[in-house]
């Protein structure tokens, strides 16, 4: 409720953000009375935006920060929105029981009734945190996503952590067999490996999902037989979270970082992506010549030649 030129205002404020003004009026709504002036009363971000992308993420997060200080830590509504975070996809009903049962950052809610499970979740969606949901699937927006996933890593790395573990525990048990034949069988693994990196389990991950039962060892079963370049090429990744050229410490050796290395290049070729798999080869000679390998440094050279020359 306002004036028409107070309505304009706020917009212009919001950048015209479609997700920052419905939220808005949420907001105003519920706290506020609908007075679209009382929109200063919400919290000012310290850091300005640099760009237009940026000052819409500003928006959005000016809002969920209101909400993170109204509700506290341990409020329900933030903890699964923190449980959401920890995914970048829909949350379906296993994934949300087995996080609520093991994690700790649930354990707000996992003493919840049924009714209390249906007050939360209606709340959030008439808030506009929670798209439309069925009852096997939960989902919202990614920056509100983002949000609350960053403020869990940041607020509580260790119990963060933990629930990553929890999920990377929960993927490895969906496949029925131990080593999947097709490419919708391996994705839950495809996932273990990106939660078991973020959870610091890179060792294992490496050698007990990534090796063992995605690329069945020396067989290469994922991208030889299934063709699933685009699929390991984000799995590497996982295990390089700055980039090829920052390794994940002493977590791996430098010779299993020099072969997931190569993989990655190798991967990112069969995509076409000729330019970007310099990098990771780049990084892969480098590895080699400090661990004095020279077989593989040379292999990796010659590869990095015939790399080079359609460029």
């Amino acid at each position: 409720q306002g004036l028409q030129n107070e309505l304009e205002r706020v917009v212009k404020i919001y950048g015209g953000h479609a997700l920052a003004l419905v939220l808005l009026g949420h907001l105003l709504t519920d706290f506020f009375g609908g007075d679209v002036n009382q929109h200063v009363q919400l919290p000012a971000l310290l850091k300005s935006p640099h760009s237009k992308a940026r000052a819409n993420v500003h928006h959005v997060e000016r809002l969920m920060t209101f909400y993170s200080e109204y509700w506290g830590d341990d409020a329900p509504e933030r903890c699964f929105l923190s449980l959401l975070g920890l995914l970048n996809r829909p949350m379906d009903e296993a994934e949300k029981e087995s996080l609520i049962e093991n994690a700790e950052i649930a354990r707000p809610l996992a003493a919840l009734s049924a009714m209390d499970w249906h007050g939360i979740l209606n709340n959030l969606q008439e808030m506009g945190l929670l798209l439309e949901k069925d009852k096997n699937s939960y989902d919202t927006h990614p920056l509100i996503r983002s949000y609350f996933g960053e403020q869990f890593q940041n607020q509580n790395p260790s119990e963060w952590k933990q629930a990553h573990l929890v999920l990377f525990e929960y993927f490895q048990r969906v496949p029925k067999k131990l080593q999947p034949d097709t490419l919708e069988e391996l994705e839950p693994l495809y996932r273990a490996v990106e939660h078991g990196c973020l959870a610091g389990e890179y060792k294992k991950t490496m050698e007990d999902v990534y090796r063992d039962r995605i690329k069945r060892g020396n067989e290469h079963y994922s991208t030889q037989k299934l063709g699933a370049y685009a699929q390991d090429l984000t799995a590497i990744a996982a295990f390089f979270p700055q980039g090829w050229e920052k390794p994940v410490s002493k977590a791996l050796s430098e010779m299993d970082q020099g072969v997931l290395l190569a993989v990655a290049s190798f991967c990112l070729m069969a995509l076409g992506r000729l330019a970007e798999a310099v990098q990771p080869r780049r990084a892969t000679l480098k590895l080699f010549e400090k661990l004095k390998n020279w077989g593989n440094a040379a292999n990796t050279a010659e590869t990095l030649v015939d790399l080079l020359l359609p460029l």
